[in-house]
């Protein structure tokens, strides 16, 4: 499975997310995994429409600490999560929400982080391109870690167009927090 953390605000998905996708996708078909999304406190109505690109499984990650944006609470959910689904990569949008959590995913789990990709290819060791230098250096890299970790950059890969007629299994995940 490739799992996509992804932003939303009010029942929209942020303008970033079909970025994400569009890498998540690319995995997805050179590994004939399937997609898979993750939404911290979103909704049925959002998870719904994310089967217009391709995602077979939203998991909505709920619970009363989430509410507010808290970096650490949001960041240790989401590790539970990806400890709990074992996906084969996870990305995410390279907004500064979508790469905080991703360190946030990797400190805890101790796995490497690719940020700022714009191209992959799937194999062990992942092979990433990535922006550097404020964009003016592009750099191959190899990612090597199970699962692969890794946020977008934006404005750099054509958008996940929608138009798949899918509608995804929503599940819901409580993780255990304390303060």
């Amino acid at each position: 499975m490739i799992l996509t953390i992804l932003e939303h605000d009010r029942g929209a998905l942020d303008s970033a997310a079909p970025e994400a996708l569009a890498i998540a996708q690319s995995i997805a078909q050179q590994t004939g995994s399937p997609l898979a999304a993750a939404l911290v406190g979103g909704d049925e109505a959002v998870a719904a429409g994310l089967g217009a690109y391709g995602v077979q499984t939203v998991t909505l990650v709920a619970h009363d600490r989430l509410g507010s944006y808290i970096p650490e609470a949001w960041g240790c959910a989401l590790a539970l999560l990806v400890e709990k689904l074992q996906p084969e990569a996870v990305v995410a949008a390279g907004t500064d929400r979508g790469n905080e959590l991703l360190a946030h995913i990797a400190a805890r789990t101790g796995l490497p982080l690719a940020a700022n990709v714009t191209a992959v290819q799937s194999g062990s060791p992942y092979r990433v391109t990535r922006v550097r230098w404020g964009g003016s250096l592009l750099e191959e890299a190899e990612l090597d870690g199970s699962p692969a970790l890794m946020t977008v950059a934006l404005h750099t890969v054509e958008p996940a167009a929608a138009g798949a007629s899918l509608s995804p299994a929503v599940e819901r995940f409580m993780p255990e927090l304390d303060e």
